[in-house]
């Protein structure tokens, strides 16, 4: 999502160099500073795989508002949602992936955290072009 941010908030007359859009991303930052103990918190007590549907949730929730809104508060709302949705995943997976690899691959884990996110960024990069080639 944060891929298409820029373009979707410059079809909205939001542009690049106006103060609206730090404004929007310094909601994302700030959501996420607030929000990342509670949302540890709540991992650990009723658990990652519970934590990381809430983000799943969440982050779909912000698309949906980022979609059908033409202003700019509910732009603001819309990042907010998704640094909520964010930090309910930011350590949830990296802990339920650790707990759930088996022994032949303990030693492993940097092998396997590099490709765990080295796929999300290839997925960000075919999204924008996709964006392009079908909007603009």
């Amino acid at each position: 999502m944060e891929i298409i941010k820029r373009p979707l908030l410059v079809s909205h007359n939001i542009r690049t160099k106006d103060v609206r859009m730090n404004l929007v991303n310094a909601a994302f930052m700030l959501g996420t500073f607030v929000f990342e103990i509670p949302t540890g918190a709540y991992a650990d007590f009723f658990g990652r795989k519970r934590s990381y549907v809430i983000h799943a949730g969440l982050l779909s929730l912000a698309g949906l508002i980022y979609f059908f809104s033409h202003s700019f508060l509910f732009f603001i709302l819309a990042e907010l949602i998704a640094a909520i949705s964010f930090t309910f995943a930011s350590g949830a997976i990296d802990a339920w992936l650790v707990d759930n690899v088996s022994e032949n691959w303990a030693m492993r884990t940097d092998y396997i955290f590099s490709q765990f996110f080295f796929l999300p960024f290839q997925a960000d990069d075919i999204s924008l072009l996709g964006y392009f080639f079908i909007f603009v």
